[in-house]
């Protein structure tokens, strides 16, 4: 048995161990868009949109996300409280990176429902919980009073290949996190880079003494991934003729 392989049984050993330790619990997530920011300055252009996201990328250090969960269930969404100081536009747009919408997640079924509302227009896109290749690395650091391990993968976009990194605890072996990225790694994610933006933990709270209320949304009508693509596709070209 090679190091790697070591390394991932006692991961999986710690975590069964740890699992009746904890049942529920919020994360308290700050939020940036650093990685976005870097990519725009190695640009170094002094255009206007250049200008709005700096303002943007400041703006959204005072966006912060929650995520609830149990052993089955969990919910993320933003903490919608924006400082006065920054303009409507400039709010709205450090929202909408920050944020696309609630995500629930419910392991049993492996599924996952996003809800969001854009424009007027409600959305309730049903999926299968994604299967993502992470590589788990031995690499760790402690995030507050928890060890955390690194793990990496590569996400294909439009724009081409990014890197994305996450930071689990196997002392909270649930395995929820950030938006869409549930059901993988062998412990709760406390922080993560995507592509634009990143995710870090600020606040745990582990087992509260009131118990935590999570529940399925029961959606009348919900569309695929594939679906909501094409209706965003449509708005977008709507909204260009104007």
């Amino acid at each position: 048995m090679n190091n790697l392989k070591l390394f991932l049984c006692v991961l999986m050993f710690y975590s069964f161990y740890c699992n009746s330790q904890v049942s529920e619990g919020k994360i308290l997530y700050n939020v940036n868009i650093d990685i976005f920011m870097e990519r725009i300055n190695s640009n170094n252009s002094n255009s206007s949109a250049n200008t709005l996201f700096k303002d943007v990328a400041k703006a959204i250090k005072d966006v912060s996300m929650t995520l609830s969960f149990n052993q089955h269930l969990s919910k993320f969404e933003v903490n919608k409280t924006m400082p006065s100081d920054f303009s409507e536009k400039t709010s709205k747009l450090a929202l909408i990176m920050a944020n696309k919408g609630v995500y629930y997640t419910n392991k049993k079924l492996g599924k996952q429902l996003l809800v969001r509302t854009f424009q007027g227009d409600n959305f309730n896109v049903l999926s299968e919980i994604k299967e993502r290749n992470w590589t788990l690395t031995r690499e760790s650091k402690k995030i507050g009073d928890f060890t955390c391990y690194k793990a990496t993968m590569n996400k294909e976009t439009v724009g081409g290949n990014f890197p994305i990194t996450a930071w689990y605890t196997p002392q909270i072996p649930l395995s929820f996190g950030p938006n869409q990225f549930v059901g993988n790694l062998p412990g709760l994610i406390l922080e993560l880079h995507d592509t634009d933006v990143s995710y870090v933990c600020s606040t745990i709270t582990l087992n509260p003494k009131e118990n935590l209320v999570i529940e399925w949304p029961e959606a009348d009508e919900t569309m695929t991934k594939e679906e909501y693509k094409k209706a965003g596709d449509e708005l977008k070209k709507k909204l260009t003729k104007f």
